[in-house]
């Protein structure tokens, strides 16, 4: 009984890394993280195995070593932990799993905790809040005390990810590539962007008639990675590195950068520079419209292309952009073919400022979830206290569902937008202050461009659908088997 007592208790300590890493959930989003605790666990598990085997005596130390390990996570991730020393209510359970099987997670923990709470993600404590005004009063009053934590990619790119770069050197590099992302290229782009969106639909249209039906996620990708070629760096399908380009992507895939190397990475990256810098060479004279970033860059900042802050940085903001903007354009499409009187308005009036709101609303809705920072010294607000070194997360998507400034918040109305403009501490889904979101524009009109080319010239039906999920990119996502059936409108052009 003493032995099977103690083989318990080992066995308990090891239980939150087997839920992370036999949860589909968890595997879809950190499928590598997934696999070292799973085969951390069984190593453990192994262990104890054999010991209780053969040297059961063995196992006496361990066991007393982890049953003190077992109750102090047990009286840790009691919801009222720390809160006597004004930490906020909320459990801070090890590798906690509903996160990312559950896209109401935070709305959830809000109601039962209340809008300032605490909880654990990647193994590390995090304040969670719910409130914009809130949020950008943190922001406001202890951006000096807060960083952006940088995501593993960032290592790759020389002197790092834009985000993440130190305040002066950030300044500087962002001024420029604001300058380029609010030019006049993405206005030239609008045609071919345009154009690459209808032969993506038409694509998925001829797919869906052969097969019956065609699962949404897949071609949305590959149409936006065609778009956003050609408006990053003006190389269409037909060009000769489109597909070697594509190719090249793949492998500097952010979802897979915790455990890549970079005896694989950078050698793929010195790859794209190479080019870009031919792409660079090869762009028409200066004194044309510029239709691509790149073609700006060499025109304003031709220097800055002997600059591998500037080139790693253009390379990983379209990657970064490229799975960020896609979840957008499903929302969209999701929001059109759960909203028909939307869809058909759409179609009816082919209004840009109407599509343009489709947009806004779901912004608000879904895909802008959250702003992260951790604490670098200890904090306080509105009477909580904030540990150094702890993460915070701002709850964008439920602070958006107020229903003091949205009402009836969880109804898809887009003329909700109409005539009333919101501020900062109301609607941010592209971030506020300093590290806000320098692509606002550009998505809002790449992501109304889609909506119009879908509904002007093609019509679908639902086939098969299920709940939302959190995406292999970390977003609040459609569900990975929203399929349709697509054709062209009988007037499409």
């Amino acid at each position: 009984m003493e032995y099977l007592l103690e083989i318990g208790v080992l066995v308990a300590l090891a239980v939150p890394n087997l839920r992370a890493a036999t949860s589909a959930a968890y595997r879809r989003v950190f499928p590598f993280d997934a696999l070292r605790i799973g085969a951390g666990a069984i190593v453990y598990l192994g262990t104890v195995t054999a010991v209780a085997l053969y040297e059961p005596r063995w196992l006496r130390i361990p066991a007393i070593v982890a049953g003190i390990a077992l109750a102090y996570l047990i009286w840790r991730a009691r919801p009222s932990y720390g809160v006597s020393s004004r930490l906020p209510a909320g459990s801070l359970q090890p590798l906690p799993v509903r996160p990312w099987s559950d896209p109401e997670f935070y709305k959830h923990q809000a109601a039962r905790y209340g809008d300032v709470f605490k909880m654990s993600q990647f193994g590390q404590p995090m304040v969670c809040m719910v409130g914009l005004e809130r949020a950008n009063r943190l922001l406001l009053e202890h951006d000096d005390k807060l960083v952006a934590p940088p995501l593993p990619f960032s290592r790759f790119i020389e002197g790092g990810y834009l985000r993440y770069l130190p305040e002066q050197t950030h300044a500087t590099y962002r001024k420029l590539f604001r300058s380029i992302f609010y030019s006049e290229a993405i206005t030239h782009a609008e045609p071919h962007v345009a154009a690459a969106f209808r032969r993506g639909f038409a694509a998925m249209a001829a797919e869906s008639n052969a097969r019956s039906s065609v699962a949404v996620r897949t071609p949305v990708m590959r149409m936006m990675f065609v778009a956003w070629a050609e408006l990053f760096y003006g190389i269409d399908e037909s060009h000769p590195d489109f597909r070697r380009l594509r190719e090249l992507f793949h492998i500097i895939d952010i979802r897979k950068a915790r455990w890549a190397s970079r005896r694989r990475i950078d050698p793929t990256l010195a790859d794209i520079e190479a080019i870009i810098r031919r792409q660079a060479a090869c762009l028409t004279s200066d004194a044309e419209p510029a239709r691509c970033f790149l073609a700006v860059l060499r025109r304003e900042r031709p220097d800055a292309l002997g600059d591998r802050t500037v080139l790693g940085n253009l390379i990983y903001i379209m990657q970064v952009t490229w799975g960020d903007v896609t979840g957008l354009l499903l929302w969209v499409l999701k929001m059109l073919t759960d909203h028909p009187e939307w869809r058909e308005r759409l179609a009816r009036e082919g209004s840009r400022e109407l599509a343009t709101r489709i947009v806004q609303e779901t912004l608000r809705l879904e895909q802008s979830e959250s702003r992260y920072r951790r604490a670098t010294a200890d904090l306080e607000l509105d009477g909580f206290r904030i540990p150094r070194n702890w993460l915070v997360r701002m709850c964008v998507r439920e602070s958006h569902q107020d229903s003091g400034t949205f009402p009836n918040p969880q109804q898809f109305n887009p003329d909700r937008f109409l005539g009333r403009p919101f501020t900062r501490s109301q609607y941010a889904p592209f971030g506020a202050f300093r590290l806000a979101c320098i692509g606002e524009e550009v998505t809002k009109r790449v992501a109304s461009l889609f909506a119009l080319e879908l509904v002007s010239g093609f019509e679908w039906t639902v086939v098969d659908d299920g709940p939302a999920e959190i995406s292999s990119w970390a977003h609040n996502a459609p569900h990975r088997r929203f399929s349709v059936q697509m054709s062209p409108r009988p007037a499409a052009r």
